[in-house]
């Protein structure tokens, strides 16, 4: 995929900016940069092959300090329900042509309505008192749209972590789902165009920020920003599919 100057320079600002919210919070690659993305008229398939591999060498970087962390037996739920459930959500999204800019600013709104502070009390009742239906819907709305990383941050919220178990699990969890999604690409498409130079670029921007601006950013000043961004895209995405 021959790309010029002016897109390669444009989805590396998008990868830069998501991995300060990967570093941060431990999603964002794709949260954001799959309706990033998108807007720039790529496909499913190509977004995915190019923030597929960023997001499991970030992850990978992420939970591997803190390995210990993880918080494994969630880790096999979520491998035992959400996968089955991403299996069958991504093999639709390749044999079923769907208007993915709609799936993709759904799932936005449902992020945005999510990160409000309302909305905690009775989301985490809800999750509480139907998991298992909740793990394999969070899998498949990652497999349909690649945004379950807001429903994925919802379910750990449950649970009492310290923020080092949280960041562990969350890109454990992370790196399980793009693994799986490479896998079953690799399987049915048998090719995927990956970009080393992206990876490269993710894996410095991401040491970069965790060694000299993590700890500078206000946590809370960034959710808001995120929120907006997060609306924002959602509703430039529902235009494009009416243009």
């Amino acid at each position: 995929m021959e790309l010029d100057f002016q897109t390669n320079l444009f989805i590396s600002l998008i990868i830069c900016l998501c991995t300060i919210s990967q570093a941060i919070f431990g999603v964002g690659i794709l949260l954001w940069g799959t309706p990033a993305l998108m807007l720039l008229n790529y496909n499913f398939i190509e977004t995915l092959g190019i923030l597929l591999p960023v997001s499991l060498i970030v992850s990978c970087l992420q939970f591997a300090p803190n390995y210990s962390q993880i918080d494994f037996s969630f880790i096999v739920k979520f491998m035992k329900f959400s996968i089955c459930g991403l299996i069958i959500g991504l093999l639709i999204v390749i044999l079923i042509p769907l208007n993915l800019e709609v799936v993709a600013a759904f799932m936005l709104f449902i992020t945005f309505l999510m990160r409000r502070d309302q909305a905690s009390p009775r989301l985490k009742f809800l999750i509480s008192k139907h998991d298992t239906l909740f793990m394999f819907f969070l899998g498949f709305s990652h497999g349909v749209s690649n945004l379950g990383g807001s429903l994925l941050v919802a379910r750990l919220s449950l649970n009492k972590y310290s923020s080092d178990q949280y960041r562990a699990t969350v890109a454990a969890a992370y790196s399980v789902f793009a693994a799986s999604q490479l896998i079953i690409l690799f399987s049915t498409i048998g090719k995927l165009t990956v970009s080393v130079n992206y990876i490269l670029l993710a894996t410095c921007f991401y040491l970069l920020t965790t060694k000299f601006f993590v700890k500078r950013i206000e946590p809370k000043l960034f959710h808001s920003f995120i929120s907006a961004f997060i609306l924002i895209l959602a509703l430039f995405l529902v235009l494009k599919s009416l243009i």
